[in-house]
């Protein structure tokens, strides 16, 4: 009988040369061993030789195997989990359309292997490979010749498909091309993990799949360089074992940490596996005592169980010890008594047996049958003090329980409950009860703009299996690691975080947002009759439901003016950050990043940002990309504004009407000054001076000039400069600086010196003025200051 998938075409035949491999083709059969001999014989003499062929024009692998060993090495590492056949012929085929765009379609995979397969395929293939590939070749084209003429011109044929589909007015230099080339790498992989996430929100499959291509791709890193090992494991840490953890996936969580931990921080690697070598024969006597002990008590209570030790992976250990900050010898559980039994009920027999012989330690029971984590983990765990002094921890689960922690998703295929016959869009129903967390996958990233911002969400919400907190009637509620109370009261329902005044934990009241929840954690949230969220909770929740509850709150309650006022001192302070200050006043920066962020003004702007709808990290990113294209716009940011501030609208040169009038940093005149006009050669205008000002004595012309009278002074607020010589006082600065403040007045420098030796302080204070008698009123203020000596301009 042979095997036919849906949707495939039966009377196509592949008839290439193949190239042949014994070592291969045995390992193909070995794999697929647990297959109906007729699927077995479609994988065999269909599937592997279409995949043989097309990899046959490929590079070796950096090992100087041929390529085809990779997809066989998939396989073989999913082999033991007995994965359906279509799951199998797509470990064989996942990288054929990928690496063949232009040769192998998709149809071209549904026409020969169905449907199913061509589904699962498709989900594996990263976006848009070639063009990635095309456009980085072109910049490492133009960044080899190290020549900007070149750049441009290839900026040039190239146009708009050139980095990221923009069109590119300006020539880039080579350093700018290759940060392009870097950023659209970036670019390229999010939206590869994206679709990587979305696909599986479909077929779980999918990403088991890639979970042991990732898998291979690590236990081969060894030939690449340094910096793409690197690269290639902090996205594995970052992304793959976090995934493989939520899937409850452990034979691939362990090794792809460990694998991880050995590349990135390799003399941490070294050193605590001697150390972990050493600390476990230190603890060996102690933990095969306490070993033997269990297994008597359990004799004796008739208990039939299997006892046995478990060894925590190296990665673990360190992770652990960094997160609580402890030594070595403070894990308990680096090699935990694992107790299996066959069900439930004598579970908790078995933890009050061990309890009753041989105590507890306070702090240390956990119940994950009755709270299962995030990723259905069930089992009890304790901490008994030890027969030889050292703590021992014990995991206490059923037959059942063990296979599905040690297995998650992968015990679906391993207990043969996968049925064949399901269609492809309802494969996730059968993995429950992750099944509904895999379908919100989908709506999470409906309220992402970006696909880095839907990766961020998932990898610090979703993908984090934290804590299992508790209602005090018992419901479980998970949360990342690090969550506060108030992210608690957000999981429960938004209406109740928005009314949360303060929490209580374990019947003692905590802060609701300093207070670090641990598993187990009973939780109360106190709360108000009406919402009244506090700002200052958006930077301290740690879920992304809790922050857009705030910030939707905001939105929609507030009055636009305090949102636009705090968005506004929001964009000033990163600008700061981002060496970028006074970016803001210059409309020309500010209206091309409200047009790429898609704002009508600079206030809609403020306001998005202030209400936190928007976060900073896309005015940053829009920042960014303007700077690097424009990066003269920003030379003279830094410069003094008011050096060659136009007021020529607020003064008058009789003898030269429409000229352009500057003022003098030096004398710096208000309006109502006696004031004349010095004409500059370079900017062809006049700078204007109070009358007797040094600087006219080196000015070859100078006019008369008066202020425009019916123009508001107020509109062009000038800058002026106070001394002050003052006895050495204790408090004197507050004193002086609480008379600009009772008045409102803009304090833009201030500077002050102690001469002890002569009990003198000088003082020089540049501020805002409307005018010359606004000016002369704080003077007078501040010389009926006590020890204030004198008060002049400068």
């Amino acid at each position: 009988m042979t095997y036919i998938p849906e949707g495939c075409n039966p009377q196509l035949k592949f008839e290439e040369n193949i190239p042949t491999y014994p070592d291969l083709e045995e390992i193909v059969k070995q794999s697929t061993a647990h297959l109906p001999p007729e699927q077995q014989e479609f994988i065999l003499k269909k599937v592997y030789p279409y995949a043989c062929y097309w990899h046959q024009f490929q590079k070796p692998r950096i090992n100087g195997k041929p390529y085809i060993s990779h997809p066989v090495a998939v396989a073989q590492i999913l082999a033991p989990f007995k994965l359906d056949v279509s799951s199998v012929a797509a470990a064989y085929l996942h990288d054929v359309h990928e690496d063949n765009e232009d040769k192998v379609s998709l149809d071209d995979i549904k026409n020969y292997f169905g449907t199913d397969i061509r589904n699962i395929v498709d989900g594996l293939t990263k976006i848009g490979k070639a063009s990635a590939r095309q456009r980085r070749d072109a910049v490492k084209a133009a960044v080899s010749e190290a020549s900007v003429s070149l750049a441009a011109s290839l900026q040039a044929s190239l146009g708009i498909n050139l980095f990221l589909g923009r069109s590119l007015a300006a020539p880039l230099t080579p350093a700018q091309l290759r940060e392009r080339a870097r950023q659209a790498k970036i670019d390229d992989k999010a939206a590869s993990l994206t679709k990587l996430v979305t696909e599986m929100s479909k077929d779980i499959r999918v990403i088991i799949i890639k979970l042991a291509d990732r898998l291979h791709n690590m236990r081969t890193l060894d030939g690449l360089r340094q910096d793409k090992q690197i690269r290639i494991a902090q996205e594995t840490l970052n992304f793959f074992a976090p995934l493989a953890t939520r899937l409850g996936m452990w034979p691939f969580k362990t090794e792809l940490e460990d694998l991880c931990f050995f590349y990135l921080e390799p003399k941490q690697y070294a050193y605590l596996k001697e150390a972990l070598a050493q600390e476990r024969k230190r603890r060996y006597q102690g933990v095969s005592a306490a070993l033997k002990a269990i297994k008597d008590a359990l004799a004796e209570e008739s208990i039939k169980a299997k006892v046995e030790l478990r060894t925590k992976a190296l990665y673990s250990v360190f992770a652990k010890m960094r997160r609580q900050h402890k030594t070595l010898g403070q894990i308990f559980d680096l090699d935990p008594i694992s107790i299996v039994v066959d069900d439930k009920n004598t579970c908790y027999q078995v933890l009050r047996v061990i309890h009753q012989r041989f105590g507890f330690m306070q702090g240390k029971f956990r119940d994950y049958i009755a709270n299962p984590k995030g990723n259905n983990y069930q089992a009890l765990h304790t901490t008994i003090p030890g027969i030889c002094s050292q703590p021992v921890e014990v995991q206490i689960c059923t037959e059942d329980e063990e296979a599905e922690n040690n297995l998650g998703v992968l015990n679906v295929f391993v207990s043969g409950r996968y049925n064949a016959d399901i269609k492809s869009g309802e494969v996730n129903k059968l993995f429950r009860p992750l099944a509904p967390w895999l379908a919100s996958l989908s709506h999470i990233k409906e309220g992402c703009k970006e696909d880095q911002d839907f990766l961020d969400v998932l990898c610090q919400d979703e993908l984090s299996v934290g804590v299992v907190c508790l209602t005090p009637e018992g419901r479980s509620i998970e949360l990342p690691q690090g969550s506060t109370p108030l992210d608690f009261a957000f999981k429960i329902h938004t209406h109740l975080g928005l009314r949360c005044t303060g929490a209580v934990v374990n019947d003692v009241e905590v802060s609701l947002t300093g207070y670090e929840l641990r598993d187990n954690d009973v939780v109360l949230i106190l709360a108000a009759d009406k919402e009244n969220p506090s700002r200052s909770w958006y930077s301290h929740c740690r879920t992304r439901q809790a922050r857009s509850s705030i910030s939707k709150w905001f939105f929609n309650h507030q009055t636009p003016e305090p949102n636009r006022s705090i968005g506004y001192k929001m964009i000033c302070a990163e600008l700061i950050r981002q060496g970028a200050a006074g970016a803001q006043t210059n409309a020309e920066i500010m209206r091309a990043i409200v047009k790429s962020l898609n704002f009508q003004s600079l206030d809609d702007l403020y306001i998005a940002v202030g209400s936190y709808r928007t976060p900073l990290a896309s005015f940053v990113k829009c920042l960014k990309n303007y700077r690097e294209n424009n990066p003269q716009k920003f030379e003279n940011l830094d410069a003094d504004p008011q050096r060659l501030r136009d007021v020529s609208l607020s003064i008058r040169i009789p003898q030269v009407p429409k000229a352009r009038c500057f003022i003098c940093r030096l004398c710096t005149p208000v309006f109502g000054d006696t004031i004349k006009a010095a004409r500059d050669p370079k900017s062809k205008g006049y700078f204007i001076h109070r009358e007797g000002c040094s600087a006219l004595a080196n000015s070859a012309e100078i006019r008369e000039a008066e202020w425009i009278s019916d123009i508001d002074p107020k509109l062009f607020m000038l800058r002026a400069t106070i001394l002050i010589s003052a006895l050495v006082c204790h408090g004197l600065s507050n004193s002086i600086i609480s008379v600009f403040d009772n008045k409102n007045v803009l304090i833009y420098s201030y500077q002050f010196t102690n001469d002890y030796a002569k009990n003198v302080t000088n003082i020089r204070i540049e501020v805002g003025a409307a005018s010359v008698d606004e000016l002369e009123m704080l003077m007078d203020e501040i010389r009926s200051i006590d020890s204030v000596v004198t008060v002049d301009r400068a």
